[in-house]
């Protein structure tokens, strides 16, 4: 099921690849840890990073703030070891980190989790009241960060990606783990140019039992890109919001806006009564992949729950990824037709 997508966004790849030699022609004729060592971190003129930290020739050194959250801040740092590049995200806690559900979730998932599209764990660095988590380093930052520096993707990069987080997402469920905050802030971009799920600190464990699941009770994250059920403030199921949330991330590469802005209740009144509207220019456009990604948006996007596909079976298998089959095969005609 899962290869039947991957064939899809396989396709689009290789068209891609083909044009691009195409034009190159027409130019050319024209390890898991917890370290509990104090020596492991260096400062570089951040205050942030208390000087009992700062030690002769330390593992790390911290060079800028790249980034921070709710959670905690991002650094990025260069480990002297390995003579490379990494991302260091500092948590606070007070008494045990263990008690924290958030910090909990997320060392649990970045030492469990082993798939491609999921951001890569270095170590973890232990410190009194502080927990630093070591992982690699996505050059080209998240997607949020990639859009708004007025870098526009691709319909077929659109695709890949949403290829990629589809993945690391079915592999999450498989593990019977939600993500929950799945936003373009949180999908970063390696130098490979591929897409990386991260920050793990509201992941939640959903069951095994799908007739039986967990319900989750805290209803945090960014609206704008979460499921009505979240904002609603009841109990909800956590797997399908990961499926909003996919179609929430298409929504934002294709028009580089949120799919719904205003308050809570503004944003909770159009999800379920107006529905996902998408910019006449988009609807209307001529590029297929443009209407495979349209398609797309509006299959995840469906207010109830009872409705909206899940990842295991339906978006797999279901007649829409036939729809979507079809749609690549006229896009392949028309493209053999136009070389």
């Amino acid at each position: 099921m899962v290869d039947r997508w991957r064939k899809i966004i396989d396709s689009i790849v290789k068209l891609e690849n083909i044009e691009k030699k195409i034009n190159q022609m027409d130019e050319i004729n024209v390890s898991l840890t917890i370290n509990l060592d104090n020596s492991s971190l260096e400062s570089n003129d951040d205050s942030s990073v208390h000087t009992d930290e700062i030690v002769h020739r330390p593992k790390y050194k911290i060079l800028e703030e790249i980034g921070r959250g709710g959670f905690g801040r991002i650094y990025k740092v260069y480990n002297r070891h390995k003579d490379g590049l990494y991302a260091l995200k500092r948590l606070c806690f007070e008494g045990e980190f263990q008690d924290n559900k958030y910090i909990s979730a997320e060392v649990y998932c970045l030492s469990k989790f082993k798939h491609p599209n999921i951001i890569i764990l270095e170590e973890f660095i232990l410190k009194p009241n502080r927990l630093y988590i070591i992982m690699e380093y996505a050059e080209f930052g998240n997607i949020e960060q990639y859009v708004t520096s007025n870098h526009n993707i691709s319909s077929s990069d659109i695709l890949q990606f949403f290829s990629q987080l589809t993945s690391a997402v079915h592999y999450s469920h498989s593990q019977n783990i939600a993500h929950r905050d799945i936003t373009p802030s949180n999908v970063l971009l390696t130098s490979k140019f591929d897409a990386k799920l991260a920050d793990w600190g509201l992941a939640t464990p959903c069951g095994v039992d799908r007739s039986n699941p967990i319900l989750s009770d805290d209803y945090l994250g960014d609206y704008r890109y979460q499921a009505p059920e979240v904002i609603r403030n009841s109990p909800f199921d956590p797997l399908p919001t990961d499926i909003w949330s996919l179609g929430s991330i298409l929504y934002f590469m294709l028009t580089c806006n949120p799919p719904f802005e205003g308050s809570e209740a503004t944003i909770l009144h159009n999800q379920t009564n107006v529905g996902v509207s998408l910019p006449d220019s988009v609807v209307n456009s001529s590029d297929k992949l443009v209407n495979v990604i349209v398609k797309t948006i509006k299959f995840l996007m469906v207010a109830d729950t009872n409705e909206r596909p899940n990842i295991e079976t339906t978006l797999y298998s279901s007649s829409f990824t036939n729809d979507l089959e079809n749609d690549m095969h006229d896009i392949e005609s028309q493209f053999l037709l136009n070389i």
